[in-house]
């Protein structure tokens, strides 16, 4: 955030974002599935541009951020991304040659090391995100300055999904918790406002951060091997640490009962112990091994050892939030 800044609106509407969205768009494969890549790669340019000129559109509003911007970083592509996308898309956006570690982790960590904006979202480049997604990160943080990071609405695989996630808000609380998440069958219509104290969540492995990496690059360990364990959310006030605890020790217990020593993966920022999740997203997670969400946006100036931050994730839906522990 810019430190002369006088309160959290201003400070929101004088930062700036840039959008992040890594690929490897290659010859190997099924034809069929390198042409489904490439146009779920446009469908996912085309709606991050969209909220960026949504973003502009709110030029007298507290929602906005004073620049926002989109970088595709290319992870080897071949033949080259440039050579693969329309000019048209082309034109409205930067595409970075990832010259860092190969993978989609280390894409992510060198456009990390590349930017110059203040904030730095970022979205899988099979998803699409809604034309508010970045005024409601903006609006959130613009309340909430002190957080790391929070998602914003988006859809999973170009809303071929049935379910959708409405972006989590992080909220200072006793238990500093999520506040709320919102889920919407589109097909009929529905919604529901689930209580995230009583969330079981479906986790398949762990991997943990190298170094001062904000993601992990390469996989993790497995948690007994592919087998999904049900995991509950376990948020505990005692060293200000948010963490999991196996459902099997937390199941009959309020979140507010579950103390660190239960929890299953935490982190402390002090002492330089960090672990992030390797989470399914029903049966298509079981198949695709997904690692890294989309839609969560993070402070690189942040996303260093000493500060402690933690990713929820939940099965089915994508969301995703970044919490900053003292």
């Amino acid at each position: 955030m810019d430190e002369n800044s006088s309160s959290p609106a201003e400070s929101t509407i004088h930062s700036t974002i840039e959008v992040v969205v890594p690929v490897r768009l290659s010859r190997t494969g099924p034809p069929g599935l390198r042409l489904d890549r490439l146009t779920e790669l446009e469908a996912c340019i085309e709606s991050v541009l969209h909220t960026i000129r949504h973003n502009q559109d709110e030029a007298e509003s507290a929602n906005r951020w004073h620049k926002a911007s989109l970088t595709v970083v290319d992870d080897h592509s071949e033949p080259p991304l440039e050579e693969q996308l329309p000019r048209a898309l082309r034109d409205q956006l930067a595409i970075l040659p990832n010259r860092g570690t190969a993978g989609q982790a280390g894409a992510l960590n060198y456009a990390l090391s590349r930017t110059s904006a203040s904030h730095v979202a970022f979205t899988d480049s099979d998803c699409t995100v809604a034309p508010d997604w970045l005024s409601s990160i903006a609006h959130h943080y613009s309340r909430h300055p002190d957080h790391i990071g929070v998602a914003g609405p988006s859809w999973l695989f170009g809303r071929s999904e049935k379910l959708w996630s409405r972006y989590v808000t992080l909220c200072e609380s006793e238990l500093m918790r999520y506040s709320f998440t919102r889920y919407v069958d589109r097909r009929a219509g529905s919604s529901s406002r689930l209580d995230c104290r009583n969330l079981s969540l479906e986790v398949s492995g762990a991997a943990s951060l190298l170094g001062d990496r904000f993601f992990t690059e390469g996989r993790g360990p497995s948690v007994s091997g592919q087998t999904s364990h049900r995991m509950r959310a376990a948020l505990s006030r005692a060293g200000r640490t948010l963490g999991y605890s196996d459902a099997m020790t937390a199941r009959h217990k309020p979140v507010s009962s579950v103390k660190e020593t239960v929890a299953t993966y935490y982190l402390r920022g002090r002492e330089g112990t960090y672990r992030s999740l390797y989470a399914p997203h029903g049966s298509l997670g079981s198949a695709l091994g997904r690692r890294y969400l989309m839609g969560h946006f993070v402070r690189p100036a942040l996303a260093s050892p000493g500060t402690a931050w933690y990713a929820l994730v939940a099965h089915t839906a994508y969301w995703i939030g970044i919490a900053k522990s003292a």
